[in-house]
């Protein structure tokens, strides 16, 4: 009878009690998993954000690097250039006050023509 019926009860009871606990353990151990897996999500982003910028970083640097090298060596070339413009504007039958306007006049507009290399350069980089 009803002692029969109440062990069935306490039983059901017992059971329902269980599976809610088994229910509420997995949600509990899944809302975990969840935090974790967006932590890791959120750390790997940072890192890799921070990696990003210091890569952007080091290739600014050496790109800096690399510019002002060229430019180094080109205001080296340039500087040398004179001496062989001057001679190959010269003819050896030229009368010398000739080929001494000849040397002013390239050691008067050398600079600027230096300068306007160098900017077109520095234009080029940007």
């Amino acid at each position: 009878g009803i002692e029969g019926m109440g062990k069935t009860v306490i039983s059901g009871f017992e059971d329902v009690t269980y599976h809610a606990k088994a229910a509420a353990q997995r949600v509990k151990e899944e809302a975990i998993h969840n935090r974790v897996t967006d932590e890791v999500k959120n750390a790997f982003h940072s890192v890799d954000e921070g990696a990003r910028g210091m890569l952007r970083s080091v290739s600014d640097k050496i790109e800096g690097w690399c510019k002002n090298q060229i430019e180094i060596n080109i205001r080296r070339l340039l500087k040398r250039a004179p001496p062989y413009l001057k001679k190959k504007l010269k003819d050896p039958h030229m009368c010398v006050c000739i080929q001494e306007m000849i040397d002013d006049l390239v050691d008067d507009i050398w600079p600027e023509i230096e300068e306007e290399i160098i900017i077109s350069l520095r234009y080029k980089f940007d």
